[in-house]
């Protein structure tokens, strides 16, 4: 096997990717390559592929309202643990991880980034709001 070196910030950073007690940094590595058997646009939360260019994200409403827009940036900070995370939305009003993957639904989307269930709606924020607030009435 073949070893490369990476600094202490880009292995934070996979370790930050890792989901579940199995994966590992390799295995991200592998998975967002697409080397794993998997795309690396899956909608982990509904168990395959959703890529945005083929189905219509949750937040396509809030597009929609004209609460969100295609290109805006949704950040999620965890204070306690020192983190945040950033996304993207979609022209199709899905959630785009910075590594590229896509999700139909915002609790996947942050699920993923920190291998335990999240309530999205009330984790990623847009200009300071949560995604819950902006749902339309």
């Amino acid at each position: 096997m073949r070893k490369i070196d990476v600094d202490g910030e880009v292995y934070a950073w996979l370790e930050k990717q890792v989901i579940g007690f199995d994966d590992n940094p390799n295995s991200v590595l592998r998975r967002l390559a697409g080397l794993d058997g998997t795309a690396a646009s899956q909608d982990v939360g509904r168990g395959g592929g959703a890529a945005d260019d083929e189905k219509d994200g949750e937040l396509l409403p809030l597009i929609k309202a004209g609460r969100l827009q295609s290109g805006d940036m949704l950040v999620w900070r965890r204070p306690r643990k020192n983190e945040t995370f950033r996304a993207t939305v979609t022209e199709r009003g899905c959630i785009r991880l910075p590594d590229g993957r896509v999700f139909t639904r915002p609790s996947p989307a942050a699920a993923v980034l920190v291998g335990q269930q999240t309530n999205g709606w009330d984790a990623w924020k847009f200009d300071g709001v949560k995604l819950n607030d902006l749902k339309p009435s």
